[in-house]
């Protein structure tokens, strides 16, 4: 007999058929199972390698043994006579059909079935919507069923890096959704504010003020992905519509769609008409395979660091240079050149990166008139290159074309807040964080905003808002709040608190320049900044001055700290030729713009009393250009500036109007090179000015009283923070 003939009458061949079936069942139940139980996204491929490595045991088993009315028995001690082998094999064949029919009905289900209800790993627990628990809730009107957040799906693939995949997908579906009339859709850095938090649906609805909630999961394998989709009720739980999708690659486009279209389908009957019309993804001529390349690029981006934005520009070249119709990349590559610009705080030249921006706008605008990402990007363009009144109907039409655009909300309040009209710029944000609730940069411009117009509880209010998004980001605005309030003790008491804590988000250089200007010198934290040799020589310590600054770095980092020291030093001709260096190795508006007026200012005074008045009257004639930009609203920056600028002109009488300002404002001054500011000449010695110094002096022995006593009270920041605003009037 063969070795065939002998594995057929063993069963061999039937127990492996009946193994591989019982498998191919676990492995469809486990697709549904693993996802619901919110197991590792390995597990499958665990039980998948486990059955393998099984299978030659099995296979050893039934050759070895044969089942026999009295058990099991080995196959050598069985009579071939009275073999149970034949009544064996028709079981077998019986048990093989058996699972091959399950098998084939479960995974006719699972591709094929309706509608289906599919817990989503990482994804919202589902539980009714309930009253705001926390900071992020605000007063909201009540929903109507017309309202939805795209949480980023989740990514169940074995490979960590198709994280973008998911978010991507996301991302197309919540811009779909935005295109229909009367449904609001929470904006994207809201929505993925949730991102690996695993929310209740209840703090997703009440962090976002919607209706419905949309999560899901994609799985990725080769060519073929499977994705998730669920929509819930966020009144009770309850799941409106629910799917499952097994498509290869390319049928990316068709599955977006499809999803868009059932979710409207789904909210039809509370968009207000009979029909609600919705927008097919705008493929152009993409292929699915540089589509996803866009994907992964714009994920990139939103990362914003300087490595993550180089690689999405690369992306956006080779996408646009291989798919040159399609144009979103043209505007995205837009953003990126702009993004890369020194003005921005790239490594590219402005002539550069301008005409270069330029160039992929122009291209996107030919492609489509209306594409929203362009237009954005020809409003930051004006807004850098100063045009600010041109700049401002084109972010205007930017938001018209796409209204959950919250970029183009942000840069209208700021160029707004250049202009000085700052009750646009206030509802503009208002209407940013209607769109985008738990936007960063939204709580941070509006808090800041808010607390310049005097509107200081509201202010603090979206202070506390941001905490609960981005407390990091939060820190530095309350510092930044007090500061701007002339609250300097309380902001020195936050910024110990952070430095004990050991914030990484703390700079060792600005809290030392901090205590030097409020004429601390001698303080441990000016010792271990950049300013110490600054430090050394406000203590009368030359020689420990000059050595320290032979080993301070020269770098752009250290810059105003070397200039400040040689200021305190007496060195007025080294601190101006360092100045003076900068500013003729730098475009105007990259040295002297409103960003950097302060070092232009210096270099002013330094020109004039180091007997350069050509010099200083070029400088100054570039800097009250430059100075026509900066934005009124900023009280302090702006008297500060007017008094230092009147007095290079000359103007005595405006510039001790100006300091009288700050000191009735509650300014403590800038002692950061030594007495109230050797820059200001001999003015501290007009009668006049005599008073205003007597005012600062008294603001600062206010301020450090306030440090001292938050110290004693052993407070939090949190307690000293409601203790300010407990006792503020408006």
């Amino acid at each position: 007999m063969s070795l065939i003939d002998e594995l057929k009458r063993r069963n061999v061949v039937r127990v492996a058929a009946a193994y591989l079936a019982l498998g191919w069942v676990i492995i469809e139940i486990s697709g549904t199972v693993v996802p619901a139980l919110q197991l590792p996204v390995w597990t499958t491929s665990l039980l998948i390698w486990l059955g393998a490595a099984g299978l030659p045991f099995v296979l050893l088993f039934a050759w070895v043994y044969e089942l026999t009315p009295e058990g099991l028995k080995r196959e050598s001690e069985v009579d071939r006579s009275a073999s149970m082998t034949p009544q064996t094999a028709r079981r077998l064949d019986h048990v093989i059909i058996g699972l091959l029919v399950l098998a084939i009905g479960l995974f006719a289900l699972d591709r094929f079935g309706g509608a289906e209800v599919t817990p989503v790993p990482n994804g919202a627990s589902v539980a009714p919507s309930g009253a705001a628990t926390d900071s992020m809730a605000t007063t909201a009107p009540a929903r109507t069923g017309r309202s939805i957040a795209v949480l980023p799906f989740a990514n169940m693939s074995d490979d960590k890096d198709n994280e973008y995949f998911g978010d991507g997908l996301a991302e197309e579906l919540l811009n779909l959704l935005a295109k229909v009339p009367d449904l609001k859709v929470a904006a994207r850095t809201s929505s993925f504010h949730f991102k690996d938090k695993d929310p209740t649906i209840a703090e997703v609805a009440t962090a976002l003020n919607v209706d419905t909630v949309l999560e899901g999961s994609v799985r990725r394998s080769g060519d073929t992905i499977r994705v998730v989709a669920q929509l819930i009720n966020t009144a009770d739980g309850s799941h409106l519509w629910s799917e499952k999708y097994d498509r290869p690659l390319t049928d990316l486009f068709a599955v977006q769609d499809d999803i868009a279209g059932k979710i409207v389908g789904a909210l039809m009957p509370h968009l207000g008409g009979e029909q609600a019309k919705l927008a097919s993804s705008d493929t152009g001529d993409i292929s699915p395979a540089l589509f996803e390349r866009f994907m992964r690029a714009r994920h990139r981006f939103y990362d914003k660091t300087p490595q993550a934005i180089a690689f999405a520009h690369g992306e956006f070249e080779a996408i646009t240079a291989a798919a040159p119709a399609y144009g979103p990349a043209w505007g995205w590559l837009a953003r990126t050149w702009m993004a890369k610009c020194k003005c921005a705080g790239g490594d590219v030249e402005e002539a550069v990166a301008f005409a270069r921006a330029r160039e992929a706008i122009d291209t996107a605008l030919k492609l489509n008139p209306d594409e929203p990402l362009a237009v954005l990007a020809e409003a930051h363009l004006l807004r850098r290159k100063g045009q600010l009144a041109e700049a401002l109907p084109v972010y205007d039409r930017a938001i018209a074309l796409d209204p959950m655009l919250v970029d183009a909300h942000i840069g209208r309040e700021r160029l707004l807040v250049g202009l000085g009209r700052a009750d646009e710029a206030i509802q503009g944000l208002e209407k940013a964080r209607a769109i985008d609730p738990l936007h960063p940069e939204v709580l941070w411009g509006l808090a800041h905003l808010l607390n310049l117009q005097k509107r200081t509880r509201d202010a603090f209010v979206a202070l506390d808002q941001l905490y609960a998004v981005n407390p990091a980001s939060a820190r530095d605005l309350e510092a930044h709040l007090y500061a701007d309030n002339n609250e300097t003790g309380r902001a020195l008491f936050l910024l110990e608190h952070i430095s004990r804590e050991g914030g990484e988000d703390l700079s060792a250089d600005w809290l030392g320049r901090v205590y030097l200007i409020l004429g601390q010198p001698a303080h441990p934290a000016v010792a271990t900044s950049s300013y110490a040799a600054a430090g050394l020589a406000c203590e009368g310590k030359r020689d420990e001055a000059l050595a320290l600054l032979q080993r301070l770095p020269v770098t752009d980092d250290t810059l105003d700290a070397r200039v400040t020291a040689r200021i305190a030093l007496g060195d007025l001709d080294v601190a101006r030729d360092l100045l003076w260096q900068k500013w003729q190795g730098f475009e105007k508006d990259e040295f002297g713009g409103t960003r950097n007026i302060e070092k232009g200012v210096a270099l002013v005074a330094l020109l004039q009393q180091t007997g350069r008045a050509e010099d200083a009257e070029e400088t100054l004639r570039a800097l009250e250009a430059d100075f026509k930009l900066a934005s009124r609203l900023h009280d302090a920056s702006f008297d500060w500036l007017t008094a230092r600028l009147a007095l290079a002109r000359g103007d005595r009488v405006a510039a001790i109007a100006a300091f009288a300002k700050l000191a009735k404002d509650g300014s403590v001054g800038n002692r950061s090179a030594g007495g109230i500011d050797p820059l200001l000449g001999d003015l501290p010695d007009d009668p006049r000015m005599q008073p205003v110094i007597k005012r600062f002096d008294a603001n600062l022995a206010t301020q450090n009283a306030t440090l001292k006593r938050l110290r004693a009270s052993g407070m939090s920041v949190e307690a000293a923070r409601r203790e300010y605003v407990a006792g503020l009037s408006h």
